[in-house]
């Protein structure tokens, strides 16, 4: 159970990290590099992370049948 809500809750927030890199480098005149690059590894990290706890939660349901 506790697999499952963290790959969920990863999936749910990597847009969120799409969305601080987008408004991160919208306005030409602020543009914030740092903060894009950072948002850029977050969104990288939570789909990672997402389909690793995806794939290990299948891995142990498949043992349990």
């Amino acid at each position: 159970m506790i697999l499952l809500a963290m790959s969920k809750s990863l999936a749910i927030a990597s847009p969120y990290f799409l969305k601080i890199t987008v408004n991160a480098l919208a306005e030409a005149s602020k543009m914030d590099f740092n903060l894009a690059v950072l948002g850029i590894l977050g969104f990288g990290a939570t789909r990672l992370f997402s389909s690793l706890f995806q794939e290990i939660r299948m891995n142990k349901i498949t043992e349990i049948i």
